[in-house]
This record gives C-alpha cells, sequence and structure tokens, in this order.
C-alpha cells in the first residue's frame, strides 16, 4: 500500500506539473509553446544522441572509406628507358681465339608488376653484339671486327625476393639489322696497311633466338641497375655444320618514367 500511494503521488505530481505547464503556454496566448517546445526537446535529444554518437559514425565511414579507395600497390605497370654496354662474342666449336666486343645498347622496358613476389616484363632494345679476333706476329698484325646490330625484344619473368631486388629469365626474340666485317691488315716490313670492309647479312639468320637471365635492382626514386647475360639458342649462319651462337653480357643502367598502380 506505501508503495502503491509513493507511485499515485508521484503520478499526481507529474499530471499538475503538465498542468501548470499547459496553463502557462494558456495564459501566454501560445497554444502551440507546449507542444512546440516538446518536439523541440525532442529533437535536441536526438541531435545530442546523433552528436555523441557521430565519433562512432565517422569512424566506421572512415573505415569503409578506407577499404574502398585504398589501392594495392603491390600491383603495378611502370616503364622507363634505359642504356648500357654489352660484351659480347660468339661460342663454337674451333672459336677459342674470339674475343668480346664492347657495344652499346639503348631501350625502352616495362615492367607489370602481379604481386609482391612475381611480375613480368618487356624490353624493345638496339644492341651491337658481335666479337672480335687479333692475330700478330713480328711484322704482320690481323684485326677482325664482326659486328652485328640486334633489335631484341626480350620477354622476361621476374620473381622479387625484396620490392626492389628482381631475378629474371625469359626469352628473348632478336631481329638481325646488318651484320658486318671490318678487317685491318698491317704489315711493318714492307709498310704496307689495309682495311676492307664486307657485309655477311645474307649468310645469316634474320631471327636469333637466345635465353637471358639475370637481375636488377631498382630504387625507390627510380633510377635501375640491370645486369644480365644472354645465351644464344640457334645458329647465326643459316647454313653450316657447326653451331655458332651468340654470347652476350650486357649491364645497364635505367630510370623509371612513370608508374601506374592498378586497383582491385
Amino acid at each position: 500500500m506505501v508503495i502503491q500511494r509513493k507511485l499515485r503521488s508521484k503520478d499526481v505530481g507529474f499530471v499538475s506539473l503538465t498542468e501548470k505547464l499547459k496553463r502557462i503556454a494558456v495564459n501566454c496566448k501560445c497554444k502551440n509553446l507546449f507542444s512546440g517546445s516538446l518536439t523541440k526537446c525532442l529533437l535536441l535529444g536526438i541531435t545530442g544522441m546523433g552528436l555523441n554518437m557521430s565519433p562512432l559514425i565517422s569512424q566506421d565511414q572512415r573505415q569503409w572509406r578506407d577499404t574502398l579507395e585504398t589501392p594495392n600497390y603491390t600491383q603495378y605497370i611502370q616503364y622507363g628507358v634505359k642504356g648500357g654496354l654489352n660484351a659480347a662474342s660468339l661460342i663454337g666449336d674451333d672459336l677459342d681465339e674470339l674475343e668480346s666486343k664492347i657495344g652499346v645498347c639503348l631501350g625502352l622496358f616495362l615492367d607489370y608488376k602481379i604481386n609482391s613476389k612475381v611480375g613480368i616484363s618487356g624490353d624493345l632494345l638496339f644492341s651491337q653484339q658481335g666479337a672480335y679476333l687479333e692475330e700478330s706476329d713480328r711484322y704482320e698484325s690481323y684485326e677482325c671486327y664482326i659486328n652485328m646490330n640486334y633489335i631484341n625484344l626480350p620477354v622476361l619473368f621476374n620473381f622479387y625476393p625484396t620490392s626492389n631486388l628482381s631475378l629474371k629469365v625469359g626469352l628473348q626474340p632478336g631481329m638481325l639489322m646488318s651484320a658486318k666485317e671490318k678487317v685491318r691488315y698491317e704489315n711493318e716490313e714492307y709498310n704496307y696497311k689495309k682495311t676492307e670492309t664486307e657485309s655477311f647479312k645474307k649468310h645469316c639468320n634474320s631471327l636469333d633466338w637466345s635465353l637471358p637471365i639475370g637481375l636488377s635492382y631498382t630504387f625507390d626514386f627510380g633510377l635501375r641497375f640491370d645486369l644480365r647475360y644472354n645465351y644464344g639458342l640457334n645458329n647465326i649462319f643459316k647454313k653450316g655444320d657447326d653451331d655458332i651462337v651468340n654470347s652476350v653480357f650486357q649491364i645497364t643502367i635505367g630510370y623509371v618514367i612513370g608508374r601506374e598502380y592498378i586497383h582491385q
């Protein structure tokens, strides 16, 4: 009974307070004051709850937006220029006396990094190859420069032990652009010198296949060092019982001009 009287007294107090508010509204000739104030209170309460929940909502929105907008930076395409030197020679039977010939290598490169560990790359290169031969005795000297210029298109599979270091292996087709032999003969006893240049391209295969293997290191600011060895897979000559193939050590320095990230 005591508890019921207390509850009734609370209800009466609440009703009497409500009636007082209504009377104030009537006396002020603002019949909508009470209902409007109540609406405003409700709106303020809801707004306050919204403000209290806004940090949580903003945080959830940020996490959702970051999930959608943040690209996978392990997958990208990059391209650039490169240039360097070749130490080229020819390998075959009875060619032990041939020495390496120094030439230039210039061109473009394109990398497609599939993920953080593997990728594919390709180059478009002008490459000076061939070999060098020198023979001499007391009075005579003989020099022969075998100059072969190729346009090479190596396609390589890349493995990345680290984000900057790449190990490469692939296949390289090369188109023969020119093949010339330059011979210098000198005889000091008779004071005789002679230089002759002759093309032998018509005797060579126009398409050369090589197996490139190497590594490269690309700095974060775009500079790249590339070391590669190309071993010939087919005879450079159209006819012949003995296979004579290209052998090229290549070192180049490149620079990444652009990089495009792929969103997944």
